[in-house]
């Protein structure tokens, strides 16, 4: 669009300037500024859209990136979930393995009391 702009407009200046004789010079002059002008904005313009296109690219590397470390996170939670129900059924494995000892205790110091009273009864 820039350059077909720019080359309609140059065209009339110059169609001006021929037709203006000497007058016209000025307008020639413009008309070569005006195209130098109009060339650098073309470029600028390619400019921008090349770095319009490298600013998508990084934003959908960093949207995929960003998928990737969501993924971890939730593996991550998971392993922690894991880890978790494991230590409960360990404590809970371990309570019941201590109830096991305490009851275990009392009997053997029940036994021990009647192999006392049996000894002193024996005696």
């Amino acid at each position: 669009m820039v350059k077909k702009f720019k080359g309609l407009l140059a065209f009339n200046v110059a169609i001006e300037a021929v037709g203006t004789g000497d007058a016209g010079k000025g307008l020639a002059v413009a008309a070569r500024e005006e195209r130098t002008l109009t060339e650098r904005i073309q470029s600028f313009a390619e400019e921008i859209y090349s770095l319009s296109k490298k600013i998508i690219t990084v934003a959908e590397n960093t949207g995929n990136m960003l998928k990737q470390i969501f993924t971890a996170i939730q593996n991550t939670t998971e392993f922690i979930k894991g880890i978790s129900a494991a230590s409960l059924e360990q404590n809970s494995d371990s309570q019941l393995n201590k109830s096991t000892v305490l009851q275990l205790d009392k009997a053997v110091q029940q036994n021990i009391s009647y192999s006392k009273e049996l000894t002193s009864m024996s005696e």
